[in-house]
């Protein structure tokens, strides 16, 4: 497991952020999964530098990459932009996430570096489950038989 610290713009207020990482081993498969939670704050200056060094990293891995998360914004913002640069999300029209109770935005995805030979088989938000202010997503992929959840 590693734990990559993410950048926070100097001045602004928010919570240290973080990506973490894991090897892991399927049997003829190696996969690298990632889980992050970007900055919640109004600034997306912190949320814009943390998705690119999320990027950065992603960039210089040789396994497959899948990662998940609260990314704190939604498709067509310049951080989901810059996510789609370095992945795929598992969705294109996804659907809302938060808040639980009438959810009306998109911002938990799951995604996969695009060398990966992963294809998508399925995306979805599943209502009645409350484990946090922000419902489930699952995504199943096939080429390797892996699935992953956020």
């Amino acid at each position: 497991m590693k734990i990559h610290k993410l950048p926070t713009q100097a001045g602004t207020k928010g919570e240290p952020r973080i990506l973490t990482t894991a090897k892991i081993n399927f049997p003829g498969a190696v996969i690298r999964f990632g889980s992050t939670h970007l900055d919640a704050q109004k600034a997306d200056s912190n949320r814009q530098l943390q998705i690119q060094e999320i990027n950065r990293i992603a960039a210089d891995e040789k396994l497959h990459f899948i990662i998940a998360g609260d990314f704190n914004d939604i498709p067509g913002s310049a951080v989901i932009n810059e996510l789609d640069k370095q992945f795929i999300r598992t969705c294109q029209q996804c659907d809302p996430t938060i808040p639980i109770k009438n959810p009306k935005k998109a911002i938990d995805f799951i995604a996969f570096t695009p060398s990966s030979k992963f294809k998508v088989v399925q995306t979805k938000v599943l209502n009645g489950i409350i484990a946090s202010d922000h419902l489930p997503v699952v995504a199943e992929l096939s080429g390797t038989g892996i699935s992953a959840s956020k």
